[in-house]
């Protein structure tokens, strides 16, 4: 993803919540996000997300 704008502008001063919610709003997509795009395209698998996210809820 491409910094600009206010992610930009928040890296060294804002919060890492600040700038993850920032570049939310300007498109990018979480790891988990992205690994459920490739599960619904065949190339991948609900338990191969799970096991690099960790995250047990896909």
């Amino acid at each position: 993803m491409e910094m600009k704008g206010k992610v930009r502008r928040l890296v060294g001063s804002g919060s890492t919540d600040e700038i993850f919610a920032a570049a939310l709003e300007q498109g990018m997509r979480t790891l988990r996000q992205d690994g459920i795009r490739l599960c619904l395209a065949g190339v991948s698998s609900l338990d191969e997300v799970r096991r690099v996210t960790g995250d047990r809820m896909v």
